[in-house]
């Protein structure tokens, strides 16, 4: 099970622990090992509850994928 603390992703079942993932920032998703939110490949972004994946660093461009509501992730 994933987790989200902070801007990191983490592969773990409590929250802020387990391996990194990824991490978020400024609406954009991306994946490495590194705890640090703004470091690693861009793999997708979230603008107005949308997710959307490709590689721009523009929030807003690429595929939609889900989208997110009150917390709540949805495909």
């Amino acid at each position: 099970m994933a987790n989200f603390k902070n801007g990191v992703i983490r592969n773990g079942s409590s929250t802020g622990s387990g391996t990194v993932l990824g991490n978020v920032k400024n609406g954009i998703i991306r994946k490495g090992s590194s705890s640090t939110p703004g470091s690693g490949s861009v793999v997708g972004n979230v603008k107005s509850g949308v997710i959307r994946k490709g590689s721009s660093s523009t929030p807003g461009s690429g595929s939609v994928v889900g989208n997110v509501k009150s917390g709540v992730i949805r495909k």
